[in-house]
């Protein structure tokens, strides 16, 4: 069930992505300090969601018709007393040769506690890369 939920979702997204790829041409480029959020990816979606002691993420991540390549670290974070986060637990990495990552997995976390994801993404092209961190 959770792989067809996926599997649609990749799907409206990529129709989608061709849209989000036309206006982010139009837009001024990052050097001139606005326009396109990401250089090389179309979209970047993680969720994450807690129920008792698991947390179970998701990260569906599109970059542009030039990307070969998507690497994501993972790292959770919990919120601390003051509202800032801190990371909790170690990091994992997932790789894959394609221009779309959709990824998902579960974690175990103390109950009753405030979390977050946090993913940096590395979109790879012929020529170069780009790095994104993104927020669930």
């Amino acid at each position: 069930m959770k792989k067809r939920f996926l599997s649609l979702l990749l799907a409206v997204i990529m129709m989608f992505s061709v849209t989000v790829t036309a206006q982010a041409s139009t837009l001024s480029t990052p050097e001139s300090g606005i326009g396109a959020r990401y250089v090389s990816l179309a979209l970047a979606y993680p969720t994450l969601s807690i129920s008792g002691s698991k947390a179970t993420y998701s990260l569906l991540a599109t970059g542009n018709s030039a990307v070969t390549k998507i690497s994501a670290t993972f790292q959770l974070q919990q919120r601390n007393s003051n509202g800032t986060y801190s990371d909790y637990g170690s990091s994992w990495t997932n790789t894959v040769n394609s221009f779309t990552m959709s990824t998902s997995g579960t974690k175990t976390v103390a109950s009753g506690c405030t979390y977050r994801l946090k993913v940096v993404i590395t979109s790879y092209t012929s020529s170069g890369s780009s790095t994104e961190t993104v927020y669930s």
